[in-house]
């Protein structure tokens, strides 16, 4: 079996025979015969060792190629876990009531009355009010105040309007504890009444 030798070393083993070949071939020729002779077999082993040693050159490696910007996909940010507090408000406290007391029993109870009785002979009454305001402090209203003249007598007498404005203040535990009632005309008054009353005319009778 013959055994292949690597093209570096043929090619010299190549060149070396051929050197010795044309030494010894050029005792017995002409010197111009021997010189061609040479110049061809060391160019052929020039040629051979040139071309192994080629053969064996690393071939460098290719540089990555860079893909695009718009192909990448960003890094997902960094999530920061977040505690919500529930806010909490307090529910605002309910508005003052306008109570009325007869006999130690309460005969009404609320909030913007229209009509407030003050006697129980229709003498005193004011109605048709309208409330501009009733807040945590203080209500203010405005009616009519009907006066009786008592002309010709006061069972066929006639009533005649007047207005009247009716102002409640001073809450005590959510009850307005105090009254003022103000009416207008020729036997206009200002009344002040004070919750819960100790008689029948300290503060009102009815209201609706």
């Amino acid at each position: 079996m013959i055994k292949r030798l690597p093209a570096v070393e043929m090619a010299g083993a190549l060149y070396a025979a051929g050197v010795a070949a044309v030494t010894a071939w050029g005792r017995n020729r002409k010197r111009h015969r021997t010189k061609k002779l040479l110049t061809l077999v060391i160019g052929a082993g020039l040629a051979l060792t040139l071309g192994a040693c080629g053969s064996g050159t690393p071939v460098k490696a290719a540089a990555p190629t860079k893909v695009p910007d718009q192909y990448l996909t960003p890094p997902a940010p960094a999530t920061t876990a977040t505690t919500l507090t529930p806010a909490t408000t307090t529910p605002p406290a309910p508005l003052p009531l306008f109570q009325i007391m007869v006999l130690g029993k309460i005969v009404y109870s609320g909030r913007e009355p229209v009509q407030i009785d003050y006697s129980a002979d229709a003498g005193n009454i004011v109605d048709d009010i309208t409330w501009s305001s009733w807040t945590a402090t203080q209500a203010v209203g405005s009616g009519t105040w009907e006066y009786e003249n008592c002309i010709p007598d006061c069972a066929s007498s006639t009533h005649v309007p007047y207005p009247a404005t009716i102002t409640l203040s001073d809450p005590i535990n959510g009850v307005f504890y105090n009254m003022t009632e103000t009416t207008s005309g020729p036997q206009g008054f200002t009344n002040n009444y004070a919750y819960p009353g100790n008689s029948i005319s300290e503060w009102a009778l009815g209201a609706s």
